[in-house]
């Protein structure tokens, strides 16, 4: 069985008074301090040419190295613009064969000083000789200081550096089958905690390791639940979605967020409403007051997050490029299923949106929906074509398209419409509007539907909408023996003669549609939603409690590491310690951007 211990948050003396043994009674390999390792790390972002300084722990468990990082990225980046990844790699040895289902666990403090008042210190937790998806030997981890994008200059400014480390508690622990068998799996929901991740403009916040949706049924799309906070430190707010490999956006498989082009910039300096996506994968959040946002990701999106994790070992997921917005956690679950279905279909009081108590049945307002029909009257100049029988069903409110469609005496469609030229009659009647005998007059009758209206919206000829002058557009009971409700776009025998609102010369086709929109009949088009649950568990509250093994993750610290021991440094373009690039955990906020996916296998290989 595998023991991990984490002992982060030793003070330096507690580590220097620590014993470096092997611990393990039953265990046949035995592993010391000095077959670790650490190495100071650069890469550039395209040709990902590592460089590095290396050097060993001693006996007693301590390490100094000292570089120049200017020196490093003089050698690394080439013609890349920016940094892919910079950090600190802890590493076992080559000298280390680890017997069948043993496994090595330690813990690392460290403090890495350079000019100025550069400082960075942590702890990391070491458990090393399991599986990873692959089925190769994990002998490495890291912790990253600069992330993916970085720029060179702000490693370059750390000059003179000096990184001091001490390994504490070595053990080997026997176990079964490799470690990859034993790897926890996690059930949907899953809220994961990244309050602990440092903020940076535009750096990582909310990473979601790819493991937390591992359980996700194949084919499934994605909900995330994000919680965030607002810094107030700009006048906008950005979480952008990306692949944890390569930071890829993930644009085209976000679902249930509105389009920010779908606003003017006018209207934009007001919205306070819900986040809004941007053209290039940004999510901007205008509500300052609000803490949370929920979206999806589709089906397809987490396929290709898997396939790239699949394809770096294992390492991927998802996380946020951030701007003036932190994120404490994020919860990913699978989405209740949405099935619109008829009024009165099958429908609980559980899952109905609008459910009805009185009736005992999905009562989506059906009953309240008027509908009617709308009737063309099309005549074209000298009286040919015409069209007074293409009809179209109103069910309620909404938009409504009549279109002219050429028939032959018995009323039977042609193949072709017969081209037309202007107009003599062009309107639209929707039938039983009003009340009243026939042979009542317009002054004598009233709206059946009092909220009733109606609105031309475009005139299309030939799939070309064609101006018109909407105030000059007549509405309402015009015929004096009709119940019938007209938009009267032109009459040679009406008010429209005189005042068109369309010219006639405009048209000229084959086709011809119409498009208004009407309102007063009911808001539900005998349309309800019931949201019906996939999985037994997805409504039930999240369980933080198994955030993850950190035991491969890089944490932070605010305690100081030990100074002590002194051991010559070598410098390395050879890479790390392994075939693999290095992995970082959530906390270690650079490191999402540590592998891009492709370039993996080439930024890291054993050093001679």
């Amino acid at each position: 069985m595998k023991a991990t211990k984490i002992l982060a948050g030793l003070s330096a003396t507690a580590f220097a008074a620590s014993l470096i043994t092997m611990v393990s009674a039953s265990a046949a390999t035995e592993v010391k301090a000095e077959n670790f390792g650490a190495q100071v790390y650069v890469m550039g972002n395209g040709s990902w040419n590592w460089q590095s300084v290396d050097t060993k722990f001693s006996a007693d468990g301590k390490l100094t190295l000292t570089g120049n990082a200017k020196d490093l990225a003089e050698a690394s980046k080439g013609s890349d613009a920016t940094i892919g990844d910079a950090g600190i790699q802890f590493y076992m040895g080559d000298d280390v064969t680890l017997a069948e289902g043993e496994t090595v666990t330690a813990t690392v403090e460290y403090k890495i000083t350079g000019e100025g008042d550069y400082e960075k210190s942590g702890s990391v937790a070491i458990d090393f000789g399991g599986k990873n998806d692959k089925g190769e030997t994990i002998t490495n981890t890291t912790a990253s200081l600069f992330g993916y994008d970085s720029n060179w200059a702000d490693f370059e400014a750390i000059g003179d550096f000096t990184l001091e480390a001490t390994i504490a508690d070595v053990q080997v622990n026997e176990g079964g089958n490799d470690s990859s068998s034993e790897a926890e799996v996690y059930e949907l929901p899953q809220t994961v905690d990244t309050s602990a991740e440092e903020y940076s403009d535009w750096g990582a916040q909310g990473t979601v390791d790819a493991k937390y949706f591992a359980n996700l049924p194949e084919g499934k799309d994605l909900q995330v639940t994000v919680n965030y906070k607002i810094l107030g430190n700009d006048t906008y707010h950005i979480l952008s979605p990306r692949d944890m490999n390569g930071w890829a956006k993930l644009t085209p498989y976000i679902k249930g967020l509105e389009a920010k082009e779908n606003y003017t910039d006018e209207q934009l300096k007001e919205y306070t409403g819900a986040p809004l996506l941007q053209e290039d994968g940004s999510i901007l959040i205008y509500n300052t007051e609000a803490e949370s946002f929920t979206f999806t990701i589709s089906a397809e999106g987490v396929a290709s997050m898997r396939e790239n994790a699949a394809d770096n070992n294992g390492w991927g997921g998802f996380l946020f490029q951030a701007y003036d917005a932190t994120v404490s956690s994020v919860t990913v679950a699978e989405p209740a299923e949405v099935v619109e279905c008829p009024c009165g279909c099958g429908c609980t009081s559980d899952t109905c949106e609008n459910w009805d108590e009185v009736a005992g049945a999905c009562g989506c307002g059906c009953a309240d929906v008027v509908e009617l029909d709308a009737t063309l009257g099309f005549a074209a100049g000298g009286w040919y074509p015409q069209d007074w029988k293409s009809t179209t069903h109103i069910e309620g409110d909404g938009e409504y398209t009549l279109s002219y469609t050429l028939r032959d005496d018995d009323g039977n469609v042609a193949e072709t419409n017969d081209a037309y030229d202007g107009a003599v009659v062009l309107v639209v009647d929707i039938a039983d509007v009003y009340d009243g005998a026939a042979d009542e007059t317009i002054e004598d009758r009233e709206l059946l539907y009092p909220d009733f209206a109606a609105t031309l919206k475009a005139v299309k000829v030939d799939g070309q909408e064609i101006n018109f002058d909407a105030a000059k557009v007549k509405y309402g009971n015009i015929e004096n023996n009709k119940t019938n409700y007209r938009i009267e776009i032109y009459n040679e025998y009406g008010d429209t003669k005189a005042a068109p609102p369309i010219n006639l010369e405009d048209l000229k086709g084959t086709d011809l549609d119409l498009v208004f929109d009407v309102s007063g009949l009911g808001d539900m088009s005998g349309i309800c939603s019931c949201h019906i649950t996939s999985s037994e568990d997805s409504s039930s509250e999240a369980d933080s409690s198994s955030e993850g093994d950190s035991s491969s993750d890089a944490t932070t610290s605010t305690g100081s590491s030990s100074a002590a021991g002194n051991t010559s440094s070598t410098t390395s373009s050879q890479g790390g310690k392994t075939d693999t690039n290095p992995s970082t955990g959530a906390a270690a906020l650079g490191a999402v951007g540590v592998i891009l996916a492709g370039a993996a296998m080439a930024v890291s290989k054993k050093k001679d």
